[in-house]
Formats: structure tokens, C-alpha cells, sequence
């Protein structure tokens, strides 16, 4: 028959459980060839070379390159002339590397393809506005928020208090890398016994809960799992500026609730974000609540 091959990104979040009744070639994706998933793939005990030997290719871990200059380039001119512009080269390239600088071992630029595909949809249609890693990924997320996010709360209240809700629940999954369905249950209990506690979390504002509208932030069905929002990078700069929006005692909060659904993934997503945004991540203290902060809401 066919060969089949099955590509899983995110593979921590998503890996399959299934068993196969034929031969089945996994692709699986991920930021790191190490991890819970990797060691449940390849033993710690004696079996460990036999598994690797008659399971996996030679070359099992690819680390992937970054995408090549002219290739970024391509995808960002094929948008701008699309919307009728001659973009130049090497004027395409400095503002792309304004966005994003990152370089790769050898110290050469190496910028990634989320913000070549989103700089390139910002130039396109924002004329003449200055170009920022933060302008960009503004323009991104108010497009998600215009396009998908949005809804009609006539029957839940007003639009801008539910859509704070979900974006303020979005930012808390996100730090935590997701939570399971029964965790957020709890999660719901016990703000309903401190309705204060945070903008948009009142005992009345968790009635407004939208599953469907929370499905088309995340992209998880939110009756199992509460995911976060997707890529990485447009996650982590969502939340930071979530946080930034926040003031000090909510935004401590939102932190602490974080840890509490899942303190190895929020340190997961604090590593990222120092990696990812550091000036962003240092304006916020590092991603530290205040000592004691609401500890009689959070008991």
C-alpha cells in the first residue's frame, strides 16, 4: 500500500496515542529533542540502544535549519506585490530584521517565518506606519481579534466585558501551556468564592464563558482542554502585553493563577519569553508576582 506519514507539531501538547494496524512514519516536531516525550520514546534502561536501533532512523533528530534568506524574502514579496508593491530586496530585509533579530550560532541573521509572514502583511497594509516587532504583532492580533475572535454578547452582555473575559483566560492557558478541562473547572470555583479578584473574572462574568468563541482563540475545544494561543511567539507576546494592560495586583494574580495550574509550564513559557522578547520580559520583573499577593483570594 501507500506509504503514510504522519507530521505532529507541538509534540508535548499532541502526541499520538493511537496504535496503527500498518506501518506508520512519525514526523514529530518540537522545540527540543528532550523532554518527558522524548524520554518515554527512548528508554533509560539497557533496552534503550536495541529500541533506538530497530525503531528510529540513524539520523532520528534533525535539528532544523532556519529558513534561508532568499526564502523569506520570496514570502514577503509574493504579499507585497499582491497588493501592488515593488518592494526592494535589501529594504525588505532591514525591516525584517528590525522585527525580528535573531541570529543564528554563527552570529548571522536568521529570522523567523511568523514574523517575515506577518511584517510583509503590515507593510501591505499599513502604509507609511513605523515598522516594530510590537507593531507588528499588534496588527496581527487585532486582525485575529476583528476576523475570529470576536462575537455578538447580546445575550451575555456587553461585548467588550466578555471578550476581556476570554482574552484574560486565553493569557492565563497560555502561561500555564494549557490546562485540562477539570484543572479550569476547579480554577472557576474558586474565583466564584472571590469575585474581585480579577477584571472580567466575577462570579457573574464566568456565566459569559463562550466555548465557541474560546475555541476560535485557541483552537482547542475548551470542553477537554484549555490551550493557549498559537504560535509560540504571538502567545507569548499576547500574554506579556496582556500583563502589561493589567494593573500590578491583577496582573500578580494572573501569575499566581498560573503557577497554580501548571508551575512547570509557566516556567516552560518564562524561558521562552526570555528568549523571545527579554526587554519586554525584564519590563514585567521577570514574570515574578509580589510576594503575598491576594493570598486570602487564592486559599
Amino acid at each position: 500500500g501507500a506509504n503514510t506519514v504522519i507530521g505532529t507539531d507541538a509534540l508535548a501538547k499532541s502526541a499520538p496515542d493511537d496504535d496503527f494496524d500498518y506501518p506508520v512514519r512519525l514526523l514529530l516536531l518540537e522545540r527540543q529533542a528532550a523532554g518527558p516525550w522524548f524520554e518515554r520514546l527512548i528508554p533509560k534502561d539497557n533496552n534503550a540502544s536495541l529500541v533506538q536501533a530497530t525503531q528510529w532512523r540513524d539520523d532520528m533528530v534533525y535539528p532544523l535549519p532556519p529558513l534561508p534568506r532568499e526564502a523569506l524574502l520570496n514570502m514577503m514579496r509574493e504579499r507585497l506585490m499582491a497588493a501592488g508593491h515593488c518592494p526592494d530586496d535589501s529594504a525588505l530585509w532591514q525591516e525584517l530584521a528590525r522585527v525580528d533579530n535573531r541570529t543564528d550560532t554563527h552570529g548571522a541573521a536568521a529570522p523567523r517565518a511568523l514574523f517575515a509572514a506577518a511584517t510583509a502583511e503590515f507593510l501591505a497594509n499599513e502604509q507609511g506606519a513605523a515598522v516594530s516587532r510590537e507593531a507588528v504583532l499588534e496588527d496581527l492580533l487585532e486582525r485575529e481579534r476583528e476576523h475570529f475572535w470576536r462575537g455578538k454578547a447580546a445575550d451575555n452582555g456587553d461585548e467588550a466585558t466578555v471578550q476581556e473575559l476570554h482574552e484574560n483566560l486565553l493569557a492565563l492557558s497560555t502561561l500555564a501551556l494549557g490546562v485540562a478541562r477539570d484543572q479550569f473547572d476547579l480554577f472557576f470555583k474558586a474565583l466564584a468564592a472571590a469575585p474581585d479578584a480579577l477584571p472580567g473574572f466575577g462570579r457573574r462574568d464566568l456565566l459569559k464563558f463562550d466555548r465557541a468563541r474560546f475555541q476560535r482563540m485557541s483552537g482547542a475545544d475548551p470542553q477537554t482542554w484549555l490551550g493557549g494561543l498559537q504560535p509560540d511567539l504571538l502567545g507569548e507576546y499576547f500574554t506579556l502585553s496582556t500583563l502589561q494592560r493589567l494593573k500590578i495586583p491583577e496582573s500578580d494574580l494572573l501569575l499566581e493563577w498560573a503557577a497554580r495550574l501548571d508551575e512547570r509550564g509557566m516556567a516552560q513559557f518564562m524561558a521562552r519569553c526570555f528568549r523571545d522578547f527579554p526587554e519586554l520580559f525584564d519590563q514585567l520583573g521577570g514574570l515574578r508576582p509580589s510576594v503575598g499577593t491576594h493570598e486570602a483570594a487564592m486559599s
